[in-house]
């Protein structure tokens, strides 16, 4: 008699594991409603993640650019925190128009990073680097190739920003 029951308990179980827990769909998916073809299956939010919570988007930066421009006559456009490198230039090119600048032109365009303008005794020298304090030494450095009054005349560090 006892054998008997150890038979049909034996058999429950192995019947039993034709049923599904989750309706048809794989770990970590729920059923989200039914289609021609058949069930669809939802991942389940934050299933496999070790906080047990929605997942977290990786992070995403957006470059940003700056640019400066100037005329023969001295007049100058500077331009810092634009979306593209065409629209930095774009903007700095129009304010040494507006300033009276006639034949203005871009003479740096830089993305992620500092740009320099050094001035002094008619002479001026452009820079751009990782660090506003490498690209003011690169500028002072050029102008004084020219002029021992070289200064910093502009200065401006456009980083990529954190979007998400």
């Amino acid at each position: 008699m006892r054998t008997i029951g150890w038979l049909l308990l034996g058999m429950a179980l192995v019947a039993s594991g034709v049923v599904r827990a989750e309706q048809g769909c794989s770990d970590g998916f729920y059923p989200g409603g039914t289609q021609p073809g058949g069930q669809i299956c939802v991942p389940i939010p934050g299933y496999g993640t070790s906080g047990g919570g929605e997942t977290t988007p990786s992070e995403q930066w957006q470059s940003r650019w700056g640019a400066i421009a100037t005329d023969p006559s001295g007049k100058t456009g500077i331009a810092g925190n634009a979306l593209s490198k065409k629209k930095a230039e774009k903007a700095a090119v129009s304010q040494c128009q507006g300033k009276g600048g006639s034949d203005c032109r871009v003479k740096l365009s830089y993305r992620n990073a500092c740009g320099v303008l050094a001035w002094g005794g008619g002479f001026m020298a452009t820079a751009s680097a990782a660090t506003l304090g490498e690209a003011s030494e690169m500028a002072l450095k050029g102008c004084s190739k020219d002029s021992p009054e070289c200064e910093v005349f502009f200065s401006d560090c456009s980083y990529a920003q954190r979007v998400r």
